[in-house]
């Protein structure tokens, strides 16, 4: 095992503790919901290929899944179907098809205008997933639209902050 692997892991339990200690014992709506261990799959390096990613995001969302007394593969198949969209969702945001340049998509290596819109459309994608598995059905369209507007826009800043915090500042040439 590589020292990439351990570091990645290391964020994967980081992100994992800071949403089940911190994040969900927070007094929010029941309308906003962050999800912020969505940050690990997002910025996965791009010399991964997509199998990798998503054996990655198996991993997160079955560790997900099992430590959050909900339905077992809610998360599983959101985390996986977001790791399969990723190089689609960054090229489209980018207009790059170059993608595999870039070693970890982050606000200094992509800019801050495309890192805020790659991870606020990729947010979206993985809440529009999770949300309408978890409701089982299209009732209440106003309410579901509100719980994933709400997350979404509360995720992306937990993201792009920890991203701040942790990773570096954003580059001056958006």
């Amino acid at each position: 095992m590589n020292r990439l692997f351990f570091q990645l892991l290391a964020l994967a339990v980081l992100l994992i503790l800071f949403q089940m200690l911190i994040i969900d014992k927070l007094p929010l709506s029941t309308y906003i919901s962050p999800e912020v261990y969505l940050m690990f799959i997002l910025i996965l390096p791009f010399k991964y290929s997509t199998i990798k990613s998503m054996l990655w995001a198996f991993a997160l969302g079955l560790t997900i899944d099992l430590f959050s007394y909900g339905v077992l593969g809610l998360h599983i198949i959101s985390l996986v179907a977001i790791a399969y969209l990723r190089p689609q969702l960054l090229k489209m945001v980018t207009g790059n098809n170059n993608i595999e340049n870039i070693q970890l998509p982050s606000s200094q290596t992509l800019g801050f205008r495309p890192f805020l819109a790659y991870i606020s459309l990729s947010v979206c994608c993985y809440l529009i997933i999770l949300f309408c598995l978890d409701n089982y059905s299209f009732h209440n369209l106003p309410q579901l639209f509100q719980r994933i507007i709400l997350s979404a826009m509360t995720t992306t800043l937990f993201i792009v902050v920890l991203q701040y915090a942790f990773i570096g500042r954003p580059n001056k040439k958006t």
